[in-house]
């Protein structure tokens, strides 16, 4: 699916998202989320991971601006899901930080809400639309984000030059309530 904006933006070699997977066990889960961004990041720089953010200037210099993926749990912890709220707290953090240690390469992250996308349907299966219906009643605004509008706020990120180490929320409020 093609959003109109995308044709009037500058091009870029990469878009960084991170998607946990749902299935993955919580110790998996909690390394590659605190881990992989940082990692996919330095792959993409320069192909290989490093862990060193020195090695990782001097290689993408030039690089493409930066957007990793926070989520909801940083300000709204579930029980029993302990380790979705650090990862993504951590990734949040994350981008703040290398936007210093990265300059000039803006890093910046998103911090979607429940989004209706095929995630879901393996997660809730038959439950999905009154799961859906529930939490969009308790928003402000009353639904969930759709895919295009989170890509919109990557898009957005990644093509206004004077935005770096921040996080912008597209939860329709969800994190006040």
């Amino acid at each position: 699916m093609k959003l109109p904006l995308i044709g009037r933006l500058p091009s870029w070699n990469r878009l960084i998202i991170y998607i946990l997977p749902p299935e993955a066990l919580w110790v998996a889960k909690f390394s590659m989320a605190l881990w992989s961004n940082f990692a996919l990041l330095s792959k993409a720089a320069f192909g290989e991971v490093s862990m060193s953010s020195e090695r990782l200037y001097l290689k993408c210099q030039q690089a493409d601006p930066v957007t990793l993926t926070g989520g909801l749990s940083t300000a709204r912890p579930v029980a029993g899901a302990w380790v979705t709220a650090v990862a993504t707290a951590a990734t949040e953090q994350m981008s703040r930080a290398l936007s210093l240690e990265l300059a000039p390469i803006r890093v910046n992250a998103i911090s979607p809400g429940w989004t209706d996308t095929p995630m879901w349907d393996a997660i809730l299966g038959e439950a999905k639309q009154d799961a859906f219906q529930e939490v969009a009643a308790k928003i402000p605004t009353g639904r969930l984000a759709t895919a295009e509008e989170v890509a919109s706020t990557v898009i957005f990120l990644m093509s206004n030059s004077s935005i770096t180490g921040e996080v912008i929320h597209t939860d329709g409020g969800h994190r006040y309530v």
